[in-house]
């Protein structure tokens, strides 16, 4: 963007970056003014020049309608995914009269998506395992933990509850306890992140944490944010208190806020407890623990041995949700007021529909599964040795080919010259001496007779047909249309 604004001879470029979320907002003012500092970076609410204006959908909204449509010379769409399902966000870009991107950590896998359909084909890709390989994302470790309910399933009454209902169409308290106990025993005082299912979800694993951390006397405690209940500077506030690692903060209980537009790569543990149908729901999930802490220039941090002091994360699945890392792609399209598919999951059934149901639970299963295992496996990675080493030899056969070829093809190109040259020498050698016997006797017929007198090597009428390229009866009428047209036959 840096030398797109350079670039411009007569004014500055005034860009718009267009988001769908508050924290999306601020997250993106402070990102680019950083990157950007050449750049007046800011809000639609600063006064003042703004090079670069940070705006939320349901902002603009409001005012596009007071802008001329040359305001801006790029409008870059963040989370592209997201935001083309709707019609707001299409008449606050198609009002400006200028190139538009889209920008998508989840892009669709499927050609006839409504983002492909307005942004056309993505023009640059990358993926999670070109990151991992090359060093600039973590991988993931999964722990996918089964209590028996979760395995089984729970009967309640004539009905028969999965996973994917706990926490949202009935609540099992006990299920809650063996998820904050897996928290106590493996990873307490790390860092979490728990996706819960509902609001009743999120105040019983709230509960649950706060009276474990109580237990230990150590002061540390657990928060939660969620959309229907703070105001968004609270909101922003418990999440810098959590980003914070001076804070007691250790765990934050967050429902359909945090899984899109939360920078803390120092995150290194995922707890989801909350199921979805949508990969590209899961995939942004998960991509909270995949950034890796990196300096002002780029670079990843390292420790005292040069090692980077995060390299992995470790996802916790209680419902099955990682099982996308290896299923079909279904795009995840969120309704008209930005909320999930699955179900708006912050407005729980009533109350009376809601069951709370006290049943033994326990940890019946638990299976942990790094998917790059296969990068560190010393057989595949000595198959991948050998094949990098037949790749190099198909190359170098490949250029010794292509020189060949190249060198076969200056040689068909001289040897055409040289047939190019004889055919021109054979041509001559009948059209001098007719030109010749012309001029010498302008006034006296020139027959074939004549001409073998002087060349005695005269041509046959078959060759002479091929040298000219054309089909006559005899050779007097070689030497006459030589005459005709002053030599070219």
């Amino acid at each position: 963007m840096n030398r797109i604004c350079w670039e411009r001879e007569n004014r500055r470029l005034s860009v718009l970056f267009l988001v769908d979320r508050d924290n999306l907002e601020q997250q993106g003012e402070e990102k680019l003014a950083s990157a950007l500092s050449a750049l007046k970076v800011n809000t639609i609410d600063h006064d003042g020049r703004i090079d670069v204006l940070v705006a939320q959908i349901a902002t603009m909204q409001n005012r596009y309608g007071d802008m001329s449509p040359h305001h801006f010379d790029l409008v870059i769409v963040d989370e592209a995914h997201r935001s083309v399902h709707g019609g707001v966000w299409r008449r606050v870009v198609e009002h400006f009269d200028c190139p538009q991107i889209g920008l998508t950590a989840t892009p669709p896998r499927f050609n006839d998506d409504e983002t492909i359909a307005y942004f056309g084909e993505p023009v640059f890709v990358y993926s999670y395992e070109d990151g991992v390989r090359d060093g600039i994302l973590a991988r993931s470790v999964i722990h996918r933990v089964k209590t028996n309910i979760d395995r089984d399933g729970l009967v309640v009454g004539d009905r028969l509850y999965r996973s994917e209902d706990f926490g949202v169409l009935v609540q099992v308290d006990n299920r809650d306890w063996a998820i904050v106990r897996y928290y106590e025993k493996n990873f307490y005082g790390r860092k979490c992140l728990v996706f819960a299912a509902g609001t009743r979800h999120v105040a019983s694993l709230w509960d649950k944490f706060n009276r474990m951390f109580a237990s230990r006397s150590d002061g540390l405690s657990a928060q939660f944010i969620v959309s229907s209940v703070e105001t968004t500077s609270a909101r922003r506030a418990v999440v810098r208190q959590f980003q914070d690692p001076a804070s007691n903060v250790q765990v934050l209980i967050n429902l359909n806020i945090l899984t899109a537009g939360f920078d803390y790569p120092e995150l290194d543990l995922l707890f989801f407890c909350r199921y979805t149908r949508h990969k590209s729901l899961y995939l942004q999930m998960k991509g909270r623990g995949a950034r890796i802490p990196m300096d002002e220039q780029g670079r990843v941090c390292t420790d005292a041995e040069g090692k980077p002091i995060k390299d992995r994360f470790t996802s916790v699945d209680f419902v099955g949700v990682t099982e996308w890392e290896n299923r079909t792609f279904v795009p995840h399209i969120p309704d008209a007021e930005g909320e999930s598919a699955d179900r708006v999951l912050n407005e729980d059934p009533e109350e009376k529909d809601v069951p709370s149901v006290n049943v033994e639970v326990g940890i019946a299963e638990v299976q942990i599964i790094d998917p790059f295992e296969s990068m560190e496996n010393p057989l595949l990675r000595n198959l991948r040795e050998r094949l990098s080493t037949a790749n190099e030899a198909l190359q170098e056969e490949r250029e010794a080919y292509s020189k060949q070829s190249a060198e076969l093809s200056s040689l068909h190109t001289l040897l055409a010259a040289k047939e190019q040259e004889a055919l021109l020498a054979k041509r001559d050698a009948f059209v001098r001496p007719v030109l010749a016997l012309k001029a010498f006797a302008p006034f006296a017929p020139l027959t074939e007779a004549v001409l073998r007198q002087v060349n005695p090597a005269l041509a046959s009428l078959e060759e002479l047909n091929g040298l000219f390229g054309a089909q006559r009866d005899s050779i007097q009428e070689h030497i006459d249309a030589v005459l005709s047209t002053g030599g070219k036959g």
